[in-house]
């Protein structure tokens, strides 16, 4: 009986030690933020001007790119292939682009799967901040291991119920990776994005390289050269031309 009272007494003191040793949804948040560049900072981001490149690995492809970033929900890529312009655009309403591979060969409102994406971006550069006013909900799942190291995971669901995972290092609470599932027609592709290579510029951390992986096989890198915070942008950049509405 002394034995089984104190066995169940070892058990409780682990699971309190537990509980106590691990943290918050609220902590993760804050620490990420600071993280980033402190909280007045981020909040007093207004614009970001991305210049780097898209290399695809399997087709040993370099294509050069440039993206716009204008609160609170605008967004505009561009990028070159073979004599082609790409663009991916949301103007706060509507979401719009040119993307010959696609068939879309002149600007023109984007269906609704790649819209959404497009949307999403447009979003904010910090879609963990004030997910709540924004309608999503976040939750903390704990901690697991990524390829070596001990991230903290939480579950963002959006407003439109769409889920997405994101993985943040226990020590700064930086994102390393976000997994998603992504439908396109009556297809489901698994989703993860890596983040690395986080450098300084103007006070606030941005990863310069990003890996896309689809169902587990690598894609696509995004990599940054320059990168420029509360730009001005012209805002004819958004604007879908007036003979296509």
């Amino acid at each position: 009986m002394k034995k089984t009272l104190a066995f169940a007494l070892v058990l409780v003191l682990v699971t309190l030690a537990g509980w106590a040793g691990d943290i918050s949804l609220k902590e993760i948040l804050q620490t990420n933020y600071q993280s980033s560049g402190g909280l007045d900072n981020i909040k007093k981001l207004k614009s970001v001007y991305f210049k780097g490149k898209v290399t695809i690995p399997l087709q040993n492809l370099e294509i050069p790119m440039e993206m716009w970033y204008q609160e609170p929900n605008k967004v505009r890529t561009e990028s070159n292939f073979q004599g082609m312009a790409i663009l991916q655009v949301y103007d706060g309403e509507t979401a719009w682009g040119v993307i010959p591979f696609a068939g879309i060969t002149e600007p023109q409102k984007l269906p609704e799967d790649q819209a959404r994406e497009v949307i999403e971006q447009a979003e904010g550069m910090y879609p963990l901040l004030d997910y709540e006013e924004k309608g999503h909900q976040v939750e903390y799942e704990g901690r697991e291991d990524l390829e070596g190291t001990e991230v903290y995971k939480l579950k963002f669901t959006r407003k439109d119920g769409r889920v997405v995972y994101f993985y943040l290092d226990t020590e700064s609470c930086i994102e390393l990776k976000t997994l998603t599932y992504i439908k396109q027609n009556e297809s489901e592709y698994k989703t993860e994005t890596y983040y690395g290579d986080y450098k300084e510029f103007d006070g606030l951390m941005f990863p310069t390289s990003l890996q896309v992986h689809i169902n587990g096989q690598h894609q696509t890198t995004i990599s940054f050269e320059e990168v420029k915070t509360n730009v001005s942008i012209d805002p004819a950049l958004f604007i879908l031309p007036e003979k296509t509405r």
